[in-house]
């Protein structure tokens, strides 16, 4: 069977990142705002904006922790190593309060689900309001294999920005990213989690890593049928399973089922991507 192939970063990928981020930026802009999780995903994107706003432009990035009582400290302590890293001037909000006001407030009893939801869209709130204030955009952080993959954010939240400069890049190649950009090795290869649950992550959501979520995806577009993909052998070595499906099959077809809802989500908020074309090849290290 054919290999699934896989983009790959070109020399000059994150050169055309910053110079695209520069080109996008609205008139009125004086910069942006941006909130530092700590992860790798609105770290790399730190380090992409600190690129482009770099010395002449005179733009400039302020980055914001958004931390609440679920956070871990690590989350603001690798937000402000990276803000640190790259003079980011950094401030961390505390939502604790503002979470725990809602939820007095509230007409109806939140679901664990509908609780993590509303956190996120009360970052989007903060964020929004910061970048008012400071005559900037909210620069986004969504990927290509979260976002645009399996849309695995919260629409009015953290999927209510201006643009995401890393939404054409799989999760895989963010992380190639980070590390070309200089980020620390434990923070690239930090395990993914939207910090909206207790001892969440998102594999555990999911069922599956990014990584399988890419070349599901990836070998669909290419014209893999489903059997094709369930009996590929780049499919079977993949670590696709937390034990939350009973199969390859199930796994598959739930990236397929969320993937056309994800395609219907991106139809109400579309914050601008890069056109960026990436080179195909196989990928020997998945």
């Amino acid at each position: 069977m054919k290999p699934i192939l896989l983009p790959k970063l070109a020399n000059n990928t994150i050169d055309l990142i910053e110079k695209w981020i520069l080109d996008n930026m609205p008139p009125y802009a004086e910069g942006a705002v941006l909130g530092m999780s700590g992860g790798i995903d609105s770290s790399v994107v730190a380090a992409l904006t600190c690129g482009a706003f770099k010395s002449g432009s005179g733009l400039k990035l302020r980055g914001f922790g958004l931390p609440t009582q679920i956070n871990s400290p690590e989350d603001v302590r690798d937000a402000s190593r990276i803000a640190e890293q790259f003079a980011i001037p950094f401030t961390v909000v505390n939502l604790a309060q503002m979470v725990e006001s809602f939820e007095k407030n509230f007409p109806a009893e939140l679901s664990k689900y509908d609780r993590g939801n509303m956190i996120a869209r009360q970052r989007a709130n903060v964020l929004w309001t910061l970048a008012a204030r400071y005559k900037s955009i909210v620069m986004g952080t969504g990927n290509k294999d979260e976002d645009y993959g399996v849309g695995y954010y919260t629409l009015i939240g953290d999927g209510a920005v201006y643009m995401n400069p890393i939404g054409f890049l799989s999760k895989r190649l963010v992380r190639e990213v980070g590390t070309k950009l200089g980020l620390p090795e434990d923070l690239v290869k930090r395990t993914p989690t939207a910090g909206l649950e207790v001892e969440q992550t998102d594999e555990k959501d999911l069922g599956y890593t990014y990584e399988f979520v890419e070349l599901v995806i990836e070998g669909i577009n290419q014209g893999f049928s489903l059997n094709d993909l369930v009996n590929h052998p780049m499919i079977e070595i993949a670590a696709w399973g937390v034990n939350k499906f009973r199969t390859r099959r199930e796994a598959i077809f739930d990236i397929l089922h969320r993937h056309d809802l994800a395609k219907r989500k991106a139809e109400y908020i579309r914050p601008k991507v890069p056109d960026i074309k990436l080179e195909y090849g196989v990928e020997e290290h998945v």
